[in-house]
């Protein structure tokens, strides 16, 4: 009885958001990308973890906010790539890396 509740409720937000306009989907997603960090840091999680949780609950397996049409979709894929391996470069630790750079350099991508 619940689920049915919780599953209409996400159809129905699911069909709102696919009748926005695409500035409005840009914007939504750009407060995601300002606002979940700070929430995630009070949940005590890491800020990427927070904006990955929001990518799959806005992405096209839950609410599907952004639909069929998806260049604003694929452009925050792009960015939270980005924005991810970005991350991850600044936590290599550097002598750590030297220590290892044979393996590395052997088992890296050609």
């Amino acid at each position: 009885m619940l689920a049915s509740g919780v599953l209409d409720a996400f159809e129905h937000v699911r069909s709102l958001a696919l009748t926005l306009p695409l500035l409005t989907k840009f914007a939504i997603g750009m407060a995601i990308i300002v606002g979940i960090p700070p929430l995630s840091r009070l949940c005590r999680l890491p800020a990427m973890v927070g904006l990955l949780l929001a990518g799959v609950v806005i992405g096209p397996h839950v609410l599907d906010v952004f639909g069929e049409q998806t260049p604003i979709a694929e452009f925050f894929a792009d960015l939270g790539k980005l924005l991810l391996m970005f991350a991850i470069g600044l936590e290599i630790d550097l002598a750590l890396f030297r220590k290892a750079q044979n393996r590395a350099i052997l088992f890296g991508p050609p």
